[in-house]
């Protein structure tokens, strides 16, 4: 399985040119416009932090759900 999938933005109008964008299969409501980005995106605390999530089994953090929990455990972000 590759680590992002591409989707049509646009999917209403089929002759609109459309923009893609890149997922995070690991981390909720989170979309890219480029490779860069998205690369960047990996070395994140939320990301690992998600990371860790899923090789337990468990449910991803959007990114509001993690700045909230890291501010009562800033720990994960060390």
């Amino acid at each position: 399985m590759s680590i992002y999938n591409m989707l049509n933005d646009d999917e209403e109008d089929k002759n609109k040119k459309s923009s893609k964008k890149i997922l995070c299969t690991k981390c909720k409501g989170s979309d890219f416009s480029d490779k860069d980005d998205l690369r960047k995106h990996f070395k994140t605390p939320w990301h690992n932090f998600n990371v860790k999530l899923s090789a337990q089994g468990k449910e991803s953090f959007s990114m509001e759900d993690f700045d909230e929990y890291a501010l009562m455990h800033p720990e994960v972000l060390k």
